[in-house]
């Protein structure tokens, strides 16, 4: 992967340490495990991302895991619940059809199509549309 494919707190899979990570600032760099587990940056830290990192597919697991239902022929939805400023709330359907590779997010003002097949972009597209949602493996 490349270093403008990914921000801090996306998920993808580091091939050295062989699991499933979600992106830090340290991973950015090189950077050193104490034994607590925590991190810290080496000397002169030099950019290394993207060098052992991989995509995670989108699945049906982790879809339903984070609470979207499976709705036959047009995929997986979830609905987003938005405040509006004291009155009240606005809903936004975010439909994802994994035959097609693609995100659709309908709200009261617009439609938004995205392709979405890894982790990492379900949660851009979901920044992008203002969808506050954590993504759990």
């Amino acid at each position: 992967m490349e270093t403008n494919e990914i921000m801090i707190g996306d998920w993808i899979y580091n091939k050295h340490h062989k699991k499933n990570i979600q992106i830090t600032p340290y991973d950015f760099f090189t950077h050193g495990h104490l034994p607590s587990g925590n991190q810290y940056f080496i000397g002169e830290p030099e950019l290394v991302s993207g060098r052992d990192l991989e995509p995670i597919p989108l699945t049906s697991e982790i879809l339903l895991k984070n609470d979207f239902k499976y709705g036959g022929g047009y995929g997986y939805s979830f609905t987003n619940r938005k405040e509006m400023c004291g009155d009240g709330f606005e809903e936004e359907k975010v439909y994802i059809n994994t035959d097609l590779n693609a995100l659709i997010i309908y709200t009261a003002a617009s439609t938004i199509r995205l392709p979405v097949k890894y982790i990492h972009e379900l949660q851009h597209a979901l920044k992008l549309c203002g969808i506050k949602k954590e993504i759990e493996l």
